[in-house]
């Protein structure tokens, strides 16, 4: 019906409706139903696994620690979720390149990537001063020395029991 009513109305509209559904046909058939617009297939049709183990971040701010259960969820994610982006994003930079350079090779754009436009460029300085300046902000309250700890726990026996704690960051 709504095919029918643009024929009518509007030969464009349809034109265009008809080449994006051509195009999306294409790519999923070229990709495997990985850009569908509505549907990712991947999100769903897998199982979700939980794993053994749960690695977790403990903040010490001037030699105590900091009690996120007195921080509401969106204060618990800018305080954690920084530290999980920068330590990821320290192992990913570099891969990104490395992934995206053979693609570039071979439709002749290879030449003109800079490495340097494809990573982060933070150090752990400037990450150290941006991050206990957020806290700062965060906990309302001045930190002289901060250090974060990665800690790994595993479920046993009904319990959790520490596997590993060390020093991260700072």
């Amino acid at each position: 019906m709504l095919l029918k009513e643009l024929w009518k109305h509007k030969k464009f509209s349809l034109f265009l409706l008809t080449m994006f559904l051509t195009a999306m046909l294409f790519i999923n058939y070229k990709r495997g139903l990985v850009i569908t617009p509505v549907l990712q297939y991947g999100m769903f049709s897998e199982k979700f696994q939980l794993e053994d183990t749960i690695t977790t971040y403990q903040i010490i701010a001037d030699n105590k620690q900091i009690d996120l259960s007195n921080y509401s969820f969106t204060e618990r994610d800018l305080i954690i979720t920084p530290i999980e982006d920068y330590l990821k994003q320290k192992k990913t930079n570099p891969a990104i390149y490395t992934t995206m350079k053979p693609f570039f090779n071979k439709v002749g754009l290879g030449n003109f990537m800079d490495e340097v436009k494809y990573s982060n460029q933070i150090t752990e300085i400037d990450f150290n001063n941006w991050y206990k300046n957020k806290l700062q902000m965060l906990i309302r309250t001045p930190i002289n020395n901060l250090e974060i700890q990665t800690c790994t726990y595993v479920w046993e026996n009904n319990a959790v029991k520490q596997l590993s704690k060390e020093k991260t960051i700072f």
